[in-house]
């Protein structure tokens, strides 16, 4: 049993030593608003809840380290979803994107400051997926948070905590669609970002350090047990 416990301990004291990486998740929320296309209005109508969450690394470099008031950060992963508040059998919209960009302009050379989220490019719809709407392909997507007064950043760093929405004069995202088959035409879908939040993620060295205590509970549990089995045996004996 002692010899259990000691393994338990010994290996919990390892993996607590373990980094816990750097991964940063942010959780956005945001409404459809203003008109739908009609060739999307089958599955986007104003007022859907709109929410998502990107994923990146604290320890991206600017892609763009020339520019002083511009910063460049790649790549970021990760998913949206739009809830339909309409009929049941219209099904909620489910996105995944990955190859996303994040720029951050300090003010910039029209003045203003802001935050912007990226994914997908139009020419061929890399990096993102999702579900076709009547015949419409899923090529984009973008939010945007605009401050024309250049006061919220003092530089063109990634911000490593959610940009407060209410300190930007503007907030809003946009899907963007492209036709399957004359590629050429486009439609979106736009609404207002509400907020910004911080996504709580367990680090892989908490999982780890759960995992083996309960392991290490376990062989104490059994190695207690078989020392009971011991000492009833023997006393049958005696």
């Amino acid at each position: 049993m002692k010899r259990c416990v000691a393994i338990s301990i010994f290996v919990l004291l390892a993996v607590s030593g373990v980094a816990h990486g750097s991964s940063i998740t942010f959780e956005f929320v945001g409404q459809v608003v203003g008109e739908v296309p009609f060739e999307l209005g089958g599955q986007f109508a104003a007022g859907d809840i709109f929410t998502g969450r990107y994923r990146f690394s604290s320890e991206l470099n600017d892609q763009n380290p020339i520019g002083s008031d511009q910063g460049e950060y790649a790549p970021w992963v990760g998913h949206l979803t739009v809830e339909s508040r309409r009929l049941p059998e219209v099904p909620n919209y489910l996105a995944r994107m990955f190859d996303g960009r994040i720029t951050v302009n300090n003010d910039d050379p029209f003045g203003r400051d802001e935050y912007r989220v990226e994914a997908g490019q139009l020419g061929d719809c890399h990096g993102i997926t999702g579900p076709n709407v009547s015949g419409w392909q899923l090529c984009g997507f973008e939010v945007q948070l605009d401050d024309k007064d250049a006061l919220v950043f003092d530089s063109d760093a990634l911000p490593l905590s959610p940009p407060n929405v209410e300190q930007f004069e503007s907030g809003f995202f946009v899907l963007t669609f492209r036709n399957a088959e004359e590629h050429v035409f486009r439609r979106f879908v736009q609404g207002s970002i509400t907020s910004i939040s911080l996504f709580a993620v367990p680090a892989p060295g908490t999982l780890a350090l759960l995992g083996v205590g309960l392991l290490g509970l376990g062989l104490t549990r059994r190695a207690g047990a078989e020392s009971l089995r011991e000492v009833s045996h023997r006393s049958m004996h005696t």
